[in-house]
């Protein structure tokens, strides 16, 4: 996503050379140098520089008009694929440097400023956008790539790759042969090379509105814009502020206030005003981890001793439409603290997970559609423990579920069957049974691994097992209920916070330390699978009886002899038949 984002495009840059201005170069950046042959116009962005300069002065009225409508109108309204083609004749030729042709050079306001150099090289009968503007326009369409090397004629535009039409030494050659090609020539000729463009949206800074950071920055009219002195940092928001004092103006919420405006120039110390905009939210939230490990820190704006301590995060959780706004500015603020010797990391966040989404009858919850449901109904029915274990088991942690009024009840009992176990009379022999206390370690090593890894559906899970294979005793071994109630704390902290209490513990259960399991208690039974690629036995792995799916794939997969046959395919089916076999389906 946050490629995307960015948008990184290779391709070449070509320069252009306009016919009758000896000096004057066109400079364009093409995807698909391949098809420089079929360029058979140019179209600048209506504010390129250079159109003032070469639109001859028949075409001039014409120009002025155009470039007036088409700054008036947004980036997102210019380059919608629905609206109709529209432009004008600057008068203007270039030079195609491989037909050495004239091209006529237009403007148009599906081509940017802010995309590329400005300037396109037309090639309408690979491109849909120019195919449309030159039938719109009556200019000439070739025909210069071809998906099997045959002609098809300009009845329509083919935007794929293939093999080159009317394309001079290249013709017949495939599309990818013709880009090294035209590529080297470029550079040969010292008109133009390979070339990486990046399509970085604006991260807008400037928010009129009176919360966010306030821009550190002074008006002067005798010294024009000067920066607030590094000793009166930070700038403060003002507090005796009326948020409704700008309604109805063109203005920020803080330009209302006097006492935040009116200030002096840090420069000549004459009469100046502070700026009433606020930098965006994203700003503070893009470095913010920083300051929550010291937020009392009063010598800059984070501690560094706490920082490299910390930082940097070790798990974000949040939800995917974060990646290409906050999580990506978070990434260049810490890129640049990094370079500036600030801080000794340069990625925020080793590890991303995102959350599922919580339904209601297959569907998202809305009020519009009426299917929202109100946690509190439930917490004051079942208690926030009850409600809390059941989000986290009614699903994968980043699936979500679909909720159920009655499938919480099942964890109401489980909460009920918990505390039975812990108020269990305590056990008068002296060593644990074998049997219970393996159950206990692996019990414990599951729920750790689980929560490490967030499946804490399944973590809940072994607790009710765990419950269930105990609840039937007479009394309790002290060592299966202390460490039964800190493993289940994470998921039901009332609960356990109270049983750790009444179980003779003076302090929170969470100042305590959590279970350590002894793997050697955890071992089960070992059990060997047969190994089969597409069908064909390709080995055998031996695993534990009660290993997860996840950790029996990955075993098989280290098999040399299975490894062998899975390199360089793609896996399109794992299918585990418990103590039986492991079956890869790859093409």
């Amino acid at each position: 996503m946050q490629r995307n984002w960015i948008g990184r495009s290779e391709g070449a840059d070509i320069l252009f050379k306009v016919d009758g201005y000896p000096d004057e170069n066109i400079r364009v950046f093409t995807t698909r140098p391949d098809t420089v042959y079929g360029a058979t116009y140019m179209v600048l962005a209506p504010e390129h520089p250079l159109v003032d300069k070469i639109t001859t002065q028949d075409q001039r009225e014409g120009v002025i008009a155009y470039q007036k409508r088409a700054l008036a109108q947004t980036e997102l309204d210019r380059i919608s694929q629905a609206k109709e083609k529209t432009g004008v004749f600057t008068g203007a030729y270039a030079v195609n440097p491989f037909t050495e042709q004239n091209i006529p050079i237009w403007i148009a306001d599906y081509v940017l400023i802010s995309y590329g150099t400005g300037a396109i090289m037309a090639v309408p009968g690979s491109d849909e956008r120019d195919y449309e503007f030159a039938h719109e326009f009556g200019l000439e369409i070739v025909e210069v790539v071809s998906p099997d090397g045959e002609p098809h004629g300009t009845d329509q535009c083919y935007a794929g790759t293939g093999y080159a039409l009317n394309s001079g030494e290249y013709t017949g050659l495939p599309t990818e042969e013709v880009f090294t090609g035209i590529v080297r020539r470029l550079e040969e000729m010292g008109q133009g090379g390979a070339t990486v463009q990046y399509r970085f949206r604006d991260w807008c800074v400037s928010r009129q509105r009176y919360w966010g950071a306030p821009i550190p920055i002074i008006h002067c009219d005798q010294c024009g814009t000067v920066p607030v002195a590094y000793d009166d940092l930070p700038v403060l928001l003002p507090r005796d502020i009326d948020l409704a004092s700008a309604q109805g103006k063109d203005v920020s919420p803080l330009a209302t206030v006097p006492s935040f405006v009116e200030t002096t120039c840090p420069e000549c110390g004459g009469t100046a005003r502070r700026d009433t905009d606020t930098m965006d939210t994203f700003v503070d939230s893009s470095w913010y981890f920083l300051r929550y490990v010291d937020a009392g820190f009063t010598d800059g704006p984070f501690n560094p001793d706490r920082v490299k301590k910390w930082l940097p995060v070790d798990m974000y959780i949040g939800g995917a439409e974060h990646a290409t706004m906050h999580l990506l500015y978070a990434r260049f603020i810490i890129k640049a603290l990094q370079k500036a010797g600030l801080i000794d990391f340069d990625e925020p966040f080793l590890c991303l997970r995102h959350q599922g989404t919580i339904t209601s009858q297959g569907a998202k919850m809305s009020k519009r559609m009426g299917n929202v449901v109100s946690p509190d109904d439930f917490i004051v029915k079942y208690g926030a423990d009850v409600f809390r274990a059941y989000l986290m088991f009614m699903g994968p942690y980043e699936e979500g579920g679909d909720w159920s009024d009655s499938g919480i009840t099942g964890l109401a009992r489980f909460q009920d069957r918990a505390w039975r176990l812990a108020q269990k009379p305590l056990s008068k022999e002296e060593s644990t049974d074998p049997e219970h206390l393996r159950l206990l370690h692996k019990t414990i090593r599951a729920v750790t691994l689980d929560l490490e890894a967030l499946r804490f559906n399944t973590a809940i899970s072994r607790l009710m097992e765990y419950v269930n294979a105990l609840l039937v005793l007479d009394s309790i071994q002290v060592e299966l209920r202390d460490k039964f109630i800190q493993i289940v704390a994470p998921f039901m902290p009332h609960l356990a916070e109270e049983l750790w209490e009444r179980s003779g513990h003076s302090e929170s259960i969470f100042a305590s330390t959590w279970p350590e399991f002894d793997l050697a208690l955890c071992k089960t039974e070992l059990v060997t699978l047969g190994v089969t690629v597409n069908g064909k036995r390709r080995g055998e792995v031996t695993v534990e009886q009660e290993a997860e799916e996840a950790e029996v794939l990955a075993a098989s997969k280290a098999v040399e002899s299975v490894h062998r046959h899975l390199a360089g395919k793609e896996i399109l089916r794992e299918i585990v038949v418990p103590g039986r076999v492991v079956n890869f389906v790859v093409r």
